[in-house]
């Protein structure tokens, strides 16, 4: 690689840098925006247990891989779960984790609409014993805005491979990435979206 040519990817890292930068720093944005990511949340703690986030981008990716030590829990209602849920998705409402049982080295990801729920539940999803448990940040709503329904209108041309990696995710999943500026919100509805 010239030094020309190593000048211009290092300017366009850096740009991409502090385009998603900029985005994290966003608070309160009217279209309800977050940075495009594909690593995982930096493991956190909920309600003083060893639950950790995880970004629905990263869930996207675990997917689209075909992981086999991860455990999808869909933990809403089962009409809403009808409805829609993610796919590969096992519906259990919190009343009945007593009963799942982990394979050796198993991963458990679980959700519900948003980032609702009791102070209980990350208490209960990790004394299941699973090798690592996961909430999904946001809920089945972030689902829907990052990787269903992604608003790439702010990429430039700098973050373009990223841009082209969401949309690809939302494809796969039956979605539809926002790429014209200034239309429309996140779908409310997406009962036939999905694989």
């Amino acid at each position: 690689m010239s030094a020309r040519a190593g000048a211009s990817h290092g300017r366009r890292l850096a740009a991409l840098a502090l385009l998603l930068g900029a985005a994290a720093i966003v608070v309160g944005d009217p279209a309800g925006l977050r940075p495009i990511s594909f690593s995982p949340v930096p493991e956190s703690t909920i309600a003083g247990t060893e639950v950790r986030l995880l970004d629905p981008l990263s869930l996207g990716e675990w997917i689209m891989a075909k992981r086999s030590d991860i455990l999808l829990l869909d933990l809403r209602p089962e009409a809403e779960f009808d409805a829609y849920h993610i796919p590969f998705a096992k519906n259990v409402p919190p009343h009945r984790l007593a009963g799942i049982e982990p394979d050796r080295g198993q991963m458990l990801v679980a959700y519900l609409g948003d980032d609702t729920y009791s102070q209980e539940l990350p208490g209960k999803l990790q004394l299941l014993g699973f090798a690592k448990v996961y909430m999904l940040r946001g809920g089945l709503q972030a689902w829907a805005e990052r990787v269903l329904f992604p608003d790439l209108t702010r990429a430039d041309e700098d973050s373009r491979d990223l841009v082209e990696q969401v949309a690809k995710m939302s494809h796969y999943f039956g979605g539809k990435p926002r790429l014209d500026r200034g239309r429309g919100k996140t779908p409310s509805r997406f009962l036939r979206e999905g694989c």
